[in-house]
């Protein structure tokens, strides 16, 4: 039985597969074991860890909270977890945080209109945009060679802290990412 949805939020498609967008879904590969994800009738694409159901919603970021949802709704389950990329926190960083704002984030815009703001999040900060880039073009480009090394170490305690979930539950994903060492990002 699925007690908990945890959702990585990204763009579909290969070329955004290396996104600075697309490290939620980025933490469900590393989740996945290279295991495939299947499709599911609401537009999501899903795999089973017995309690947690790791999701890939089919749609872009922006319109990923009606795809969310209605999985959400399929499987009677109230506690989701979102995994989701954060420019307002420098390159390598986690955080946990339970309901509150979007901060102007669209994919989480989308999920707060369909299920309100209660759920949780873990933020997994990509830092800003240099030289005047545009937000947009940031978080559609893809890492540098050091950036990458930063985000994939991250990436990787991000998904050790998804498995925190069935022990202890958001409390358990909380106390992992306050006990754990992050990666340099010099």
């Amino acid at each position: 039985m699925c007690v908990y949805i945890v959702a990585g939020l990204g763009n579909p498609g290969p070329s955004y597969d290396k996104t600075r967008h697309n490290v939620g879904q980025m933490v469900l590969d590393i989740l996945s074991g290279g295991a495939r994800f299947r499709r599911h009738k609401t537009n999501n694409f899903y795999l089973s860890l017995g309690d947690i159901l790791l999701v890939k919603p089919d749609a872009y970021m922006n319109l990923s909270g009606p795809v969310i949802a209605s999985l959400m709704k399929f499987h009677s389950v109230s506690d989701l977890l979102v995994l989701h990329d954060d420019i307002d926190l420098p390159l390598g960083t986690l955080r946990f945080k339970q309901g509150g704002g979007t901060a102007g984030h669209r994919g989480l815009r989308s999920i707060s209109d369909c299920l309100g703001s209660d759920y949780a999040r873990l933020r997994v900060g990509i830092g800003r945009p240099e030289n005047n880039q545009s937000i947009e073009d940031f978080v559609l480009s893809n890492f540098s060679p050091v950036q990458t090394d930063i985000i994939s170490r991250t990436i990787q305690l991000a998904a050790e802290a998804v498995l925190h979930l069935r022990d202890n539950g958001f409390v358990g994903v909380k106390q992992f990412i306050a006990q754990t060492k992050l990666p340099s990002r010099t």
